[in-house]
């Protein structure tokens, strides 16, 4: 399987980068083009373009942001991980052993000045049928854990328990849907997204939990709390002037698919939009750990045949400080690397060796600050490739805005007929123009040729009278010289 190789703009040359903005700049201030090719009466932009056009410009001027897709198993580390590129302590609950994310997190960057998370709901009759379907599988199989590695909080008895406690095991499923259940959270009955606001990242970070979180119910402090993140479809995080967020999008992506169907559907579409797939594993069993390889593998179909990835890129976390810690970091990299390659061969259509990388992390150490070394915590390398998709996308619009104003150009010139004439009468009025500059210009050299000449003249002419009367001094001299020679000779006799 061939995939795309860096993004394109790495590939534009800075000088047809200036040249495009000098041209676009020249536009802007000319007076030659008309300002109605641009704006109408109704003040909508560009009027004159077919219904073609405009649509295809209106694609291009949507927000298209690089989506980098976080996958893992439970306590691998993707939360600290994402916290510490973002350089943002605290931001996603992480930490606890048992807890897991359990929703689809999307970090983005925000130009307001708080911290803000967008929570998505599931519909009430898509909860109702997944109520459904859960207690029917556990009538089904009773000692079935069901979480497939993710936990028993992740399992239906623990879905279920996490938001109606253990009132779930006596009520049947329409009863199940009783408004009072949902009493703390108004928007999930609207439907409507429900807006959380801080001015931490700690403090929305406390407030997401029980939105995002699952936490086995025996675990001491939670046993009276509600969750309710089996409601939730997805959640957006955005993060106030975050450099590396401009125009990438972050995503935890739990687990490799849902048993609810719009979750899944939401998850699907994610991972093939994917312009950057990370698989996350510790770093102690990186190679061997199943879970990460099969979700690459699952994920194959969507990530490679028509979807958008263009890198892979495994990241083993949790490589702490220790004194043979190089020899690890290698060790792992070496591993990972022929583990891919082998599944590379078992896959029917392969991915591009090109495209895949091996970073070794860690979140913790890069967080505390002290004696970070590049080489060895490959944090900074990640956020680097950041820093390229948000230069490369800036660079990208820089490339449709021009193209943009050019097309305008071309269709008001040719679909407004008022505007034929216009420009013919620019020609004239451009030609009769340049011959009154060129006539000038061809005045100014005409005397300034004249007198080169003239000075030329006289600078000859000086200069031959000159040579005379050196010729004449020198000859003078010579004549002077030989009587006082011819006086000294005659002295001496």
């Amino acid at each position: 399987m061939d995939f795309l190789q860096s993004p394109v703009a790495a590939q534009h040359s800075p000088f047809l980068l200036h040249y495009q903005e000098q041209d676009q700049q020249k536009l802007l201030n000319s007076n030659i083009v008309p300002h109605q090719f641009d704006i109408s009466e109704n003040g909508s932009v560009n009027p004159y373009l077919n219904p073609f056009n405009r649509d295809q410009i209106k694609d291009l001027e949507t927000e298209k942001r690089h989506l980098v897709g976080v996958f893992g198993k439970t306590g691998a580390g993707k939360s600290s991980l994402i916290n510490a590129i973002i350089n943002k302590e605290g931001l996603l609950p992480s930490g606890s052993v048992s807890a897991c994310t359990s929703v689809m997190i999307k970090v983005e960057a925000t130009n307001g000045s708080k911290y803000e998370a967008h929570i998505e709901f599931i519909t009430k009759e898509d909860w109702e049928n997944e109520v459904q379907s859960l207690k029917l599988a556990l009538e089904e199989d009773n000692d079935d854990d069901g979480g497939g590695g993710n936990g028993d909080c992740l399992d239906p008895d623990g879905k279920l328990s996490a938001l109606y406690g253990e009132e779930w095991k006596e009520r049947s499923t329409h009863s199940l849907m009783d408004n009072k259940y949902f009493r703390d959270i108004p928007e999930f009955l609207k439907p409507k997204i429900k807006i959380l606001e801080s001015d931490s990242a700690e403090k929305l970070s406390e407030e997401l939990l029980k939105y995002t979180k699952c936490v086995p119910k025996q675990e001491d402090g939670y046993k009276a709390q509600q969750w309710f993140w089996p409601l939730v479809k997805c959640v957006t995080v955005r993060v106030p002037n975050n450099k590396f967020l401009q125009h990438v999008t972050l995503v935890d992506l739990p687990g490799n698919g849902d048993r609810n169907k719009s979750r899944n559907e939401m998850w699907r579409q994610i991972v093939g939009d994917c312009s950057t797939v990370w698989i996350v594993s510790e770093i102690t069993r990186a190679a061997s750990e199943n879970e990460a390889w099969e979700i690459l593998k699952s994920a194959h179909g969507l990530i490679g045949n028509g979807g958008q990835c263009e890198q892979i890129h495994f990241i083993c976390t949790k490589s702490d400080p220790s004194d043979n810690r190089d020899i690890k970091n290698k060790e792992a990299k070496k591993e990972v690397t022929s583990e891919f390659r082998e599944l590379n061969e078992s896959l029917s259509e392969h991915f591009s060796e090109d495209c895949f990388k091996v970073f070794t992390v860690s979140a913790e150490e890069f967080l505390k600050r002290k004696g970070v070394k590049e080489d060895a915590n490959e944090i900074a390398k990640l956020q680097d490739f950041l820093q390229n998709c948000n230069d490369c996308h800036s660079e990208t619009c820089n490339y449709v805005t021009g193209a943009y104003g050019i097309l305008s150009l071309i269709e008001g010139a040719r679909r407004r007929k008022e505007g034929v004439g216009k420009a013919d009468d620019v020609c004239k009025v451009l030609e009769k123009n340049m011959r009154e500059q060129l006539n000038t210009v061809k005045t100014a050299v005409e005397e300034a040729t004249k007198d080169f000449e003239q000075c030329l003249a006289e600078g000859i002419k000086n200069f031959i009278t000159s040579e005379k009367k050196l010729k004449t001094f020198l000859d003078r001299v010579c004549i002077l010289i030989i009587i006082k020679s011819k006086q000294q000779i005659l002295h001496s006799l």
